[in-house]
């Protein structure tokens, strides 16, 4: 059993780990530039934004984002409205590739959902995330054909996060907003379930509609904790993936560490990896876990 002291301090260094995470996943020096574009390129959002869509699903073989990315290049010129090209990209994705998968392929539609390619408006989705509306942002991707909670979550949270959406009032007046912006896959499972970060049913709140209902309990207690110790449920959530992938690479490597590795020992385990994962903002990352080992010190003594 972790003791609960130990507990928050592996998930600050958890937190931590998110400054990897995101220079694995984009470009730090040119942020404003990207989010530029995706503001002003209604073609260059769209495939932004099916990087999550087809990246982050499991089982979805890269080649669908690939092939989606040639179709709407293949068929889009400049100036012209995606909703109107719908049919003529879906017609070039079948022909490159017959297995489309339609019912859960974001650019098709069907009875009762919209296709990325005609629901998906980034501008839109940019001013709710602005404005704190993160629940009428998250429904309208939750609408889009093949897209569920985690999706949903995983996107918004990085656009919240890399583009530097202001949360610091979310706690105070929109406490809800964070349960929205919480994928939940395995690994972050594992991590909540092993620093016993999960609530009951009874703490769940009656109207929360975040989640998957069997991940809800998860959502809720990592929230609940990161936002009681001063941590980003955001930054904490990248950063426990971030280790629990790219670092341990199975869930029962990962329950090892965690139970068995002091904060120290888990830094210095990470920092072995430098030379696996060279293009990564390792300075940063060691400035600061730095800080963290010095309180550890500070408080030990």
């Amino acid at each position: 059993m972790i003791n609960n002291h130990d507990i928050i301090t592996k998930m600050r260094v958890l937190e931590s780990f998110s400054v990897l995470y995101r220079s694995f996943a984009i470009s730090q020096q040119s942020l404003e530039n990207i989010k530029d574009i995706l503001l002003n390129n209604p073609k260059e959002a769209l495939k932004f934004f099916l990087t999550y869509a087809y990246g982050g699903r499991q089982g979805v073989p890269k080649w669908f984002l690939l092939i989606a990315i040639h179709c709407i290049e293949d068929v889009y010129e400049q100036n012209d409205e995606l909703a109107e090209l719908e049919e003529e990209i879906q017609t070039r994705f079948l022909e490159y590739h017959g297995s489309a998968n339609p019912s859960r392929n974001p650019l098709f539609s069907t009875s009762s959902r919209s296709s990325a390619i005609s629901a998906f408006n980034f501008n839109d989705i940019w001013n709710h995330l602005q404005n704190g509306e993160v629940s009428t942002a998250y429904n309208s991707l939750i609408g889009i054909n093949g897209i569920g909670p985690k999706i949903a979550a995983y996107f918004l949270r990085d656009v919240v996060d890399f583009f530097g959406i202001d949360i610091s009032n979310w706690k105070e007046e929109n406490f809800y907003n964070f349960y929205y912006l919480q994928p939940i896959d395995i690994w972050i499972k594992t991590v909540a379930h092993e620093l016993s970060l999960q609530v009951s049913d009874s703490e769940i709140p009656s109207n929360m509609e975040a989640g998957e209902r069997d991940h809800r309990p998860y959502i809720v207690g990592i929230c609940n904790t990161c936002l009681s110790n001063n941590i980003n449920p955001l930054r904490f959530n990248q950063g426990s993936w971030f280790f629990a992938s790219m670092i341990c690479g199975t869930p029962s490597v990962l329950t090892h560490i965690l139970h068995n590795f002091s904060p120290q020992q888990i830094i210095e385990r990470a920092l072995s990896f430098k030379i696996v994962y060279t293009t990564l903002n390792w300075q940063e990352f060691e400035e600061q876990v730095r800080k963290i080992i010095q309180e550890i010190g500070a408080v030990s003594q």
